[in-house]
């Protein structure tokens, strides 16, 4: 088990899990702003690397993206779930989906303090949670699909370069602060 904050804010680059890690805490790389990559080993039960991105272990879930990767990141088709703080304060650019992407939960505060720049929110995904885009301040460009109901409080807050917006038919509710500070 890695627990909260156990690596947090280090200058860590890379990080090699044994088959013994079966747990990592939502806040154990938060800060880590030149780790590059998890590696783990074949033998782990829990979780699985792929081009230094951690998931669990038959690659549905993308549990955390290393904060130092740069560019634009294609999804793997598979992936159904974007884990709380996937990308926290990750210095990624974009996220490309696949055509036929499964992706249909993205975590609390998923993309929060990165520097994502646009995003497509694919049909799938009927619920945005909260802070999931908090204080990305170059998220520009946010692509809404007919299928999202809800807008988790705060998601957007302080997305200081998001300038406009088109909101999907199929929304029922936007919560508190949703976009405050933004634009």
């Amino acid at each position: 088990e890695i627990g909260d904050y156990a690596f947090a804010y280090t200058k860590i680059e890379s990080i090699d899990f044994g088959k013994n890690i079966n747990s990592v805490g939502a806040n154990s790389f938060l800060g880590t702003c030149k780790l590059k990559s998890f590696n783990v080993i074949e033998k782990n039960k829990t979780y699985s690397s792929n081009n230094g991105v951690l998931y669990n272990k038959d690659g549905s879930e993308l549990v955390l993206f290393p904060a130092a990767k740069t560019g634009t990141f294609t999804l793997p088709a598979a992936v159904w779930k974007i884990c709380d703080k996937a990308f926290y304060g990750s210095a990624i650019t974009g996220v490309k989906l696949e055509k036929d992407t499964a992706l249909s939960e993205i975590g609390v505060s998923a993309f929060e303090n990165s520097m994502i720049t646009s995003f497509e929110i694919p049909a799938a995904v009927t619920k945005l949670n909260a802070y999931t885009f908090k204080n990305a301040a170059k998220l520009a460009t946010v692509k809404f699909n007919d299928g999202l109901t809800y807008i988790g409080a705060s998601a957007f807050e302080g997305c200081a370069s998001l300038k406009e917006i088109s909101l999907p038919k199929s929304l029922y509710t936007i919560a508190n602060a949703a976009f405050k500070n933004a634009g």
